[in-house]
């Protein structure tokens, strides 16, 4: 009775942390496989996971690949064993940290690059009002998205400025 109460709240929260993870933009089933891993604490293997989530094996595979270049799972093949498994790290501050690195270097960092691509293609004198628009506009993201690196790199350096960022506010959730 208590292990099916587990794994009922266990199978909530995998579909809660998989149907918000469509918000943040990321792949329903890569959150759900992270979910699982998370929930339960221990290492799974492929078909495992395959079982739990009824997912197909090309679906579990190709987002443990994903979870894994993202840093938030690892593989494992204790010795004797043939089979790999997968766990991922047990601490939720140090799973954001690697999403958030994770998400500025796929999204902000190019993004910010294509800017400074833009501005670059412009003449650099020019007495066209639209010219100096878009230059000042562009200008302006640009050091919009220096302050937004400059906060994360003081913020994310490590998973532990990262705790002490947020320390105020932790325990201050309604229970």
């Amino acid at each position: 009775m208590v292990i099916d109460k587990l794994a009922l709240a266990q199978d909530q929260f995998i579909i809660e942390w998989g149907r918000m993870s469509s918000s943040w933009g990321i792949n329903r089933t890569m959150a759900q496989i992270h979910a699982l891993l998370l929930a339960t604490g221990k290492p799974h293997s492929m078909d495992q996971i395959i079982e739990r989530l009824s997912i197909s094996r090309g679906n579990a595979s190709m987002n443990l690949r994903e979870l894994m270049d993202w840093g938030i799972v690892r593989r494992i093949r204790r010795p004797g064993d043939r089979k790999d498994t997968y766990s991922c790290d047990a601490d939720p501050w140090a799973i954001f940290g690697k999403v958030v690195r994770e998400r500025k270097r796929r999204e902000l960092d190019p993004t910010a690059a294509a800017i400074q691509d833009c501005l670059e293609l412009l003449p650099s004198e020019s007495e066209n009002p639209e010219t100096e628009v878009f230059r000042t506009k562009m200008t302006q993201l640009l050091e919009l998205f220096s302050v937004i690196d400059a906060i994360f790199n003081e913020v994310f350096r490590t998973d532990e400025t990262l705790r002490q960022a947020f320390a105020p506010y932790v325990g201050h959730a309604e229970r």
